[in-house]
Formats: structure tokens, sequence, C-alpha cells
């Protein structure tokens, strides 16, 4: 069965696994429900291993199930439904999060996150969307100082999943980029709530990422092999940042040629 990779993605987002992923696909294409013989037939998994899953996809609440005389039925929950769903929780998780990070960070000034590869670099970004949308200042920014051409070799997919996501919700972003094609590019785009200043890439070699948002900071190696990062979490070090940002800032040129 031939799935869309950005679906699919999104899908274990959510949780679930690539066999559970099949399986909720094969039961949304069927228009009245398969049986268990027939979902094996159709994902190509083993009898045993998908009277498990359908147990758990169930649980999750991604699938349901009707007897015809002594057979189970399986169908797939609609896809509105399972959205609903996730609202619902995603309000109620907003409802706790002061406490929650009153939980998470106790009494202590710092607190420090790595991530590793492809999926923990895009952690970060989503850690970057969620902090800045809660955040309720009106002046709010985020400040980067990045490499372009690093970042999309790894992530090809930024623009969609990142930045469109940032646009929607009007989040602004200042950028500090080295002078080449990619940059000169973006710096057009003038309704991508972003403004710009480039610096000699010659000069300077620049292969990281710096990303300052609220009480935050973010650093990210854009190794090709293995990329990583880290998220720091103090006031008093983000101030700091924001006040080196600036310095650099306010030394560079306004126009981008």
């Amino acid at each position: 069965m031939v799935l869309i990779p950005d679906v699919a993605s999104l899908l274990r987002q959510l949780g679930l696994k690539d066999v559970e992923v099949s399986i909720y696909f094969a039961l949304l294409q069927s228009k009245y429900g398969l049986f268990i013989s027939q979902i094996t037939e159709s994902t190509k998994i083993k009898r045993s291993t998908v009277n498990i899953l359908v147990e758990q996809l169930e649980k999750k609440g991604f699938i349901t199930h009707h007897l015809e005389g002594k057979r189970k039925v399986y169908t797939a929950e609609s896809p509105e439904s399972i959205v609903f769903r996730f609202e619902d929780l995603l309000t109620d998780l907003r409802q706790i999060l002061p406490l929650l990070n009153m939980a998470m960070t106790g009494d202590q000034q710092t607190r420090m996150q790595f991530f590793e590869g492809k999926e923990g670099v895009e952690n970060i970004f989503r850690d970057i969307l969620l902090t800045m949308k809660l955040d309720k200042n009106p002046d709010k920014e985020i400040l980067t100082i990045s490499s372009g051409e690093d970042m999309l070799a790894i992530l090809p997919h930024h623009e969609k999943q990142f930045i469109a996501k940032r646009m929607k919700e009007h989040i602004p972003i200042r950028w500090i980029a080295p002078d080449n094609a990619i940059s000169k590019q973006y710096a057009k785009k003038k309704e991508e709530y972003r403004t710009m200043k480039l610096f000699n890439a010659q000069k300077y070699p620049f292969k990281i990422e710096i990303d300052v948002y609220k009480n935050k900071i973010a650093l990210i190696s854009w190794n090709t092999q293995h990329p990583t990062g880290i998220i720091i979490q103090d006031s008093a070090l983000a101030d700091s940042m924001t006040s080196l940002f600036n310095l650099v800032w306010n030394a560079l040129p306004n126009k981008v040629k």
C-alpha cells in the first residue's frame, strides 16, 4: 500500500507505529470495514500481529469495531473525529501547562534538553513554534543566526513544516544569515514576517544555528551525517544572547543587495 509521506509522518507524530499507520490507512480506504483476514491480506502484516495492533488502535481511538455474526469488522474513525479529539486534548493540556512548567522547572534556574538526528532537530523547531504561540507578549519575535544552506540540506521540508506554521501564527523573525543566494531569496519574501541582515560568509564561516526565543536558546549543529541540538531554558542567558544578537544586528548594514 502506498502512503502519502507527509500524512504517514504526521500519524507517526501522533503516536502510531508504521504498522499501525498501514492498518489505519487500509481501514480508512474501506467503505464497510474489514475483517482481520482482510486487514492481513491488504497490509501483508502477520495475522497474529494484526490481532494485537487492532486492539492497540482501538485503545488509541483510531478505529472501532462491530460484530457481523460472531466476527469483528473493523472500521477507521474519521479524520475529523480524530482531529476533534486531539483538539480537546490540546485544550486540556494548555490549561494545565502552567502547572506542568512549575513541576518541570521547580527551583532550577537552568534547564537543558538534548536532541539528536533529523527528528530530534525537528522537535527543536516544534518547541520554538509552541513556545512562541503560547507567549502573549505582543512584541515577541524569534532571533536567529543560521546558515540557510546547511539547514535546508538536512530539512528540505522546513519551509512547509516550520515557516508556514510560523506565518499562520503571525510570529515575526529577525534572521542574521550568510550572504548567499538562498539567503537573498528568503530576504525578498517580505510577507513571511521576516527581517534579515547578511554577513560575509567567506570571512565568517558559520555552520550552526542559534535561535533565541522567549526565555530559551536553541543551538543546532548542521552536521549532515548526524545533526544535533540543545535547548537551554534560562532567562538570564536568553536576555544576554538577545543583547549580543542586537549588538551584531546593529553593526550590520541595513540593505540586502
